[in-house]
């Protein structure tokens, strides 16, 4: 575990190697990352290093402690600051105080004992502000990047840095599954980067935004090197500790170059559809992009004809065809929102006509436009299959008398299982049990996957109000109506219209 950086600044030489010595640094969790003999010495090398501690001397030439200090807290606030002094003055623990710094030493006192207590507590305090800082940014970024009211302070609006967008790979499985990971997804990657990458660069930001993880790193803190390489080394770093802690491949967006939180945002906002694309749809090998490769976002104005399904059972061929060209449209302009739009729809409406679950198998990965399409050509062999020889995926008569009740009824709040048994004179215990052997799906999940499928409809094709549309589609409040819909397609019903809205004016 590395230390936190530390800087010991003295004018004596002898002072300096006592400090270094007296303790076992690294044992009470601190780095001692380079010494200086002047104030002006160590201005240069706390701005170049990024320390979290400073030990100063207070009497120095030309720039002496209290200097030092001001000129540090002007820029580095959150630097932790110790005097060291031979003098016992009150007038100099006065102008300390002033100044905002918290202890001080006297030469003439200091011992073996009295430092290792004093750094033990030093160290906790160090840690429990930079926690609670790293805490307060993390939500103030997030802000910031949604762009919402944020207390952000200028000093790190218009630091340069390193930044990297991280995710894992999510790709297309079962719909559920895929979404109800996403919040789980963006905490497991923050826990790996707080456990390894803020030990390596502890002052760096990290903050998430949707399912993205976003780190920032001083060039103060990047590993040495030519300009050139130091954004692939920290990517190397990021990748060689974060991707032993995590369930799925890592996905790293780089900035080739250092730019401020400002710079940064802009740059986020242009190529936020890049990354989403990549994260779905990354690729057999890729696992690094440059963010200044992502091109101006232009969504597909074209909606898929999903009216050629109803042809399979006899020609599954046109259904393909319309396919491959619509996704490999979606997959040129980088819409990864389409995609799993059309991901979502495709699943809904082959279940709804064949009856049973075809969504893919969780183990099925989708990396690229091709093993989408290849994914939904088989589904599409398979429904013409079981619709030809009326096969074992054929539903008794129970079942398809309450997939058509639910159908007809959706928009009733009080819809549930037992009203629907009652109608079809069974006991909603058996009825539950052959839905489900039958169909795949539990009877809520089917009228779940219904209700997303006739507002998905109304979103797109009518101008009804969001809570219009819950409450004819069999919700009682449009927040869980959102919600619902979010955990089943990935989107809130507001950012559906507005795509929605944005293709057509296209």
């Amino acid at each position: 575990m590395s230390g936190l950086k530390t800087i010991l600044v003295d004018d004596d030489y002898l002072v300096l190697k006592d400090l270094r010595s007296m303790v076992d640094w690294e044992s009470l969790g601190f780095s001692i990352i380079g010494t200086a003999s002047t104030g002006k010495a160590a201005l240069k090398l706390i701005s170049e290093k990024a320390p979290s501690l400073v030990i100063t001397d207070i009497s120095m030439p030309a720039m002496d402690g209290f200097d030092l200090t001001e000129a540090l807290l002007k820029d580095h606030p959150e630097i932790y600051i110790i005097f060291i002094t031979s003098y016992a003055d009150f007038d100099y623990a006065k102008k300390a105080i002033e100044l905002g710094i918290r202890d001080y030493i006297l030469k003439n006192e200091i011992t073996p004992q009295l430092l290792t207590e004093k750094l033990a507590r030093v160290r906790d305090r160090i840690r429990h502000t930079e926690n609670t800082a790293q805490l307060n940014l993390r939500a103030e970024a997030a802000r910031y990047f949604q762009d919402l009211p944020a207390s952000l302070p200028e000093q790190l609006l218009h630091q340069s840095r390193f930044f990297y967008v991280i995710t894992m790979q999510l790709p297309f499985e079962k719909l559920k599954a895929h979404f109800g990971r996403a919040d789980k997804v963006t905490q497991e990657l923050y826990d790996a980067a707080s456990q390894t990458l803020l030990k390596q660069y502890p002052r760096m930001m990290l903050f998430t935004v949707d399912h993205l993880l976003i780190a920032g790193i001083l060039p103060s803190e990047a590993p040495e090197g030519l300009p050139s390489t130091v954004g692939s080394r920290i990517c190397r770093s990021i990748t060689g500790s974060m991707q032993p802690l995590l369930s799925q491949r890592l996905l790293i967006f780089y900035t080739p170059t250092q730019i401020t939180l400002t710079a940064f945002r802009s740059l986020f906002e242009k190529a936020a559809h890049f990354v989403h694309y990549h994260s779905l749809l990354p690729g057999q090998d890729e696992s690094l992009f440059s963010l200044t490769d992502a091109d101006s976002f232009v969504p597909v104005n074209l909606a898929f004809r999903y009216d050629l399904l109803k042809n399979v059972p006899t020609d599954a061929e046109p259904f393909k065809e319309a396919l491959e060209a619509y996704v490999s449209r979606l997959s040129n302009h980088k819409d990864a929102d389409s995609l799993l739009m059309l991901y979502h729809n495709l699943v809904i409406q082959l279940e709804e006509l064949s009856e049973h679950v075809v969504s893919p198998e969780e183990k099925i990965y989708l990396s690229s436009a091709e093993e989408f399409c290849s994914c939904f050509a088989e589904l599409a062999d398979d429904y013409q299959s079981s619709r030809k020889t009326h096969s074992d995926h054929s539903l008794s008569p129970v079942v398809n008398q309450a997939m058509q009740y639910i159908r007809e009824n959706y928009g009733n709040h009080f819809l549930n299982i037992q009203m629907i048994a009652d109608k079809l004179q069974i006991s909603s215990g058996r009825l539950s049990v052959l839905f489900k052997q039958e169909s795949g799906k539990t009877v809520n999940e089917y009228l779940t996957g219904v209700r997303i499928s006739q507002s998905i409809y109304l979103l797109e094709n009518t101008n009804l109000k969001i809570y219009e549309i819950a409450d004819r589609v069999g919700y009682k409040s449009s927040q869980y109506f959102s919600q619902a819909f979010q955990q089943r397609t990935g989107m809130k019903p507001l950012d559906l219209r507005r795509k929605d809205r944005q293709r057509g004016a296209t």
